[in-house]
């Protein structure tokens, strides 16, 4: 967490002198999230490999990122002060491949 007005002391511990700066501080923290992805594949003698690949394998809806700008106050409209960026949707692919 950054604030405008911050005091970091020797144990490591940071404060906000200004409760306006501690709340704009937390609205820009990303919460934590995990992902999986599952990658199955098939090899054969002839030389022909399949694969299937599942990203964001439970289809979680999270923030990937998050940007803070002044633009939104610039123009008038404080919603876009920060803005998420969502994590990608569930996507499956299928791959062939041959070797010669």
């Amino acid at each position: 967490i950054r604030c405008a007005n911050q005091a970091v002391y020797p144990d490591g511990s940071i404060t906000c002198e200004d409760s306006d700066d501690l709340a704009d501080a937390l609205d820009q923290v990303v919460p934590s999230y995990a992902t999986s992805t599952l990658q199955f594949g098939v090899s054969t003698n002839n030389g022909w490999d399949a694969a299937i690949i599942i990203r964001n394998l439970l289809d979680e809806n999270n923030a990937g990122y998050m940007s803070a700008s002044d633009y939104g106050e610039f123009f008038g409209d404080s919603r876009f002060r920060y803005r998420t960026t969502p994590q990608r949707p569930r996507s499956i692919s299928l791959s062939f491949t041959k070797r010669w």
